[in-house]
């Protein structure tokens, strides 16, 4: 047994080597440039065309099966015969010649698994018999005559020697065959009837995926359909040549090859054959690996989620450089305890203590970005175990895995793991005080807990002042369950009160400071904008790659649709549904209300901390479905959508901020000491600050109270000035205007969104 182990380790091992090194050879005369170009300017509807019959073909391949066990054993249902196909393609996947798919005949009585493993290599017979005949036109242009006459006379007697049940009685005489005497009894438990249609839907299957790669080669480029019948035949018998995991390469170098002589570019044909190992071997095998570990402890699941949480926030996280209201972070943080609460208090809007967690913080780990940015990370990765805790409590546990993951995926909420701002701290308080809350709600309403909450609750409002949107969704929610406990309510009103006391101090702030507006709500509010702060929800902030490929109504349709199914009946725990709706539906209705007077302060950056509330019912919408085949599905698509979209985020990060980090570096390149730099907005002295240190000398200018003389006064003893530019627009040329008439003009530089003008005197 130990042997056959190391032997088959040693296959897999072999196996891997030879994957790599066809994929070397492959890059190697492909750029990978050329293959991810092709990728991301793929035509859509081709691709959504494939996939269906992608889809098409898994079908009638279970059908084939399901037909196969019927004659077996009338007492297979179909539901059986699903997962049994699943299970094999998932083994087969991993093992030399897919002989696991073998592994099929695991959920059929024990007294049969010996006839099921004929039916297994029937059904592989059959499968490699519609290949050989599809493949018949090509092996004729491609190796003449004579070749494909021999294929057609291998095909007949094959075709013969199943469909003629003496042959196979016979074969039962022959050693090792007479060993096997159940083995040939399978053959011969199929019926002719059986074996034909088998047969012709074996023809009917491979015919689909041509179908299938003629519209994956039409995503890329035009490509005939003749041509992928000629050449995609020969590509599938290459792939069943069992020296790779899964044809991996393989499979991949030949359509290079076959169809590259055909006419389609080599990327395209790289691209199509990868396509379709991914949507009719490695879904199946996806699913089929669900079916095998359904019983395993979904709790040991909830690391791995983290896991991968931590590695997407973690990744890339000083890339960008700081942008405006980091810069605020990292300097008001600076100030000491103290001078974060002076300053904070000149507006209200966000309170001191994320401020003074980060001068704590950065005492320790100093002011880099990591460290700025390490701080949000980490409460971002610690809420995905956290929302996890609560949909389990609200739901069940496969809720609360759909939902972590979904939560530790989403490129919404890893943009703002990775910025120095107060978000992912507002979201796990609110995550952990929402656990209290049930915990109070359903029978554990004791002084312990409130006293929790109470702490909690406190910490929220002096984080953020939308934290009292919650606050208020959860006081509602108090209300409705407990409201036929008077002793209940009057301890939860004490701690109400007690809470409102803490924070007076701060409410004497907003209420005697001009609270700002926020940008983003300054819009007059209408659907269109609600609508807007959804789909960024939804697909983060690199959704512009969505919009290009004509996706983003199509995938935005499925996400509310998944919510909309989220919010029906049945509601097996109705105080759970009830904290889950209004921890999003009532701070959003009141954000809107609250904003359609006066001032105005929707923003989908302050709605992030609500937001999970929707991943949970996405979630529970997609636990509705119940088969498993069809939950690892939609899972697998929400998966794949967000790797996609956070592979264009990582591609695309220097574009969300101004690079003010290169701005600095260049001008330090290109300074000394006698040179100053004029800097045309007040506010964006901040992030260029943080990167200046202080080495050189700068004035911020206020385009709206430009006033020559002054300036002229500040500059006149130094050599050089510079210019930055962050918005060009009439306002700031007129700085430009007055330096181009008053000193030297000696060069312009250009980053994204900002300018570099350089002057001499």
């Amino acid at each position: 047994m130990m042997e056959k182990v190391k032997k088959n380790l040693l296959i897999n091992i072999l196996k891997s080597i030879i994957t790599v090194l066809v994929f070397y050879f492959i890059f190697k005369k492909i750029p990978t440039k050329e293959i991810v170009k092709s990728l991301v300017y793929i035509n859509i509807k081709p691709l959504f065309l494939a996939v269906v019959f992608g889809f098409l073909f898994t079908f009638f391949k279970i059908i084939k099966w399901h037909l196969l066990l019927k004659d077996l054993s009338k007492e297979n249902c179909l539901s059986k015969s699903v997962e049994s196909y699943f299970i094999g393609m998932s083994i087969g996947l991993i093992t030399p010649g897919r002989v696991g798919e073998i592994a099929r005949v695991g959920n059929i009585d024990k007294e049969k698994r010996v006839e099921g493993l004929s039916l297994v290599i029937l059904d592989k017979a059959f499968d490699l018999l519609a290949v050989l005949i599809l493949a018949l036109a090509g092996f004729y242009i491609f190796f003449g005559k004579f070749i494909s006459f021999l294929l057609g006379i291998f095909i007949l007697f094959s075709l013969f020697v199943i469909f003629y049940q003496r042959a196979i009685k016979n074969i039962n005489n022959i050693f090792p065959f007479n060993k096997f005497p159940d083995f040939i009894q399978g053959f011969l438990k199929i019926k002719r009837k059986t074996l034909l249609i088998n047969f012709l839907l074996s023809l009917l299957s491979y015919t689909i995926v041509l179908v299938e790669v003629y519209f994956l080669a039409n995503s890329f480029e035009k490509f005939s359909f003749l041509s992928t019948f000629i050449g995609y035949p020969i590509v599938m018998l290459v792939n069943l040549i069992p020296i790779t995991i899964g044809g991996l390469g393989i499979r991949e170098g030949t359509a290079v090859f076959i169809l590259g002589r055909l006419g389609l570019s080599q990327a395209a044909s790289f691209n199509s054959a990868f396509l379709l190992f991914l949507i009719n071997t490695a879904l199946p095998a996806i699913i089929g690996l669900v079916e095998l570990n359904k019983d395993i402890k979904k709790s040991s699941l909830i690391p791995i989620i983290t896991i991968i949480g931590f590695i997407l926030r973690v990744y890339k996280i000083t890339e960008r450089s700081i942008w405006l209201d980091e810069a605020i972070t990292a300097q008001i943080s600076q100030t000491g305890i103290l001078g974060i609460i002076l300053n904070r208090s000149q507006t209200g809007i966000h309170p001191p203590l994320y401020f003074i967690l980060v001068y704590f913080w950065t005492c320790i780990f100093g002011d880099s970005e990591l460290a700025l940015r390490s701080l949000s990370m980490i409460f971002g990765v610690l809420s995905i175990p956290l929302l996890y805790k609560l949909v389990k409590k609200l739901y069940d546990e496969t809720t609360a895995l759909i939902s972590s993951l979904i939560f530790a995926l989403s490129p919404f909420l890893i943009y703002f793991s990775q910025e120095a701002r107060m978000y992912p701290l507002f979201t796990f308080l609110a995550l952990l005080s929402l656990n209290y809350i049930y915990d109070l709600s359903n029978k554990e309403f004791n002084k312990k807990n409130l006293i929790k909450l109470l702490i909690i609750n406190s910490l929220l409002l002096y984080t953020h002042f939308f934290s009292s949107l919650l606050i208020i969704a959860e006081n509602i929610y108090m209300f409705i369950c407990q409201r036929k406990n008077f002793k209940n309510l009057k301890n939860w009103i004490i701690i109400q009160f007690i809470t409102l006391l803490f924070f007076s101090p701060w409410l004497y702030v907003i209420f005697t400071r001009n609270t700002p507006e926020v940008y983003q709500g300054a819009q007059k509010l209408s659907l269109y904008t609600i609508s807007v702060s959804f789909y960024q929800a939804f697909f983060g902030f690199a959704r512009s790659l969505l919009e290009r490929l004509n996706l983003h109504y199509f995938l935005f349709i499925i996400f509310c649709g998944l919510i909309i199914l989220g919010l029906l009946s049945p509601y097996e725990n109705k105080k759970g549904f009830l904290l889950n709706i209004s921890y999003f539906f009532i701070p959003f209705i009141t954000l809107i209300i609250i904003s359609s007077f006066g001032k105005s302060f929707y923003s989908s950056r302050y709605l992030s901390p609500f937001i999970p509330a929707l991943f949970i019912l996405m979630a529970r919408g997609i636990k509705k479905f119940r088969y498993y085949p069809i939950i690892t599905i939609i899972i697998l698509f929400i998966t794949g959508t967000y790797l996609f979209l956070n592979i264009s985020y990582y591609q695309r990060m220097s574009y969300l901020n101004r690079p003010w980090r290169e701005v600095v570096r260049y001008i330090h390149e290109n300074s000394q000491e006698e040179h100053i730099v004029l800097i045309s907005e007040p506010f964006y002295y901040r992030p260029f600050e943080y990167y200046n240190r202080g080495r050189l000398p700068y004035i911020p200018v206020n385009p709206d109270f430009f006033s020559p003389e002054n300036i002229e006064q500040k500059i006149k003893n130094y050599k050089k000035i510079i210019l930055i530019l962050s918005d060009i627009n009439p306002r700031t040329l007129k700085i430009k205007e007055w330096l181009d008439n008053k000193f030297k003009y000696k060069n312009r530089t250009d980053f994204y969104k900002v300018v570099i003008y350089s002057y001499e005197s």
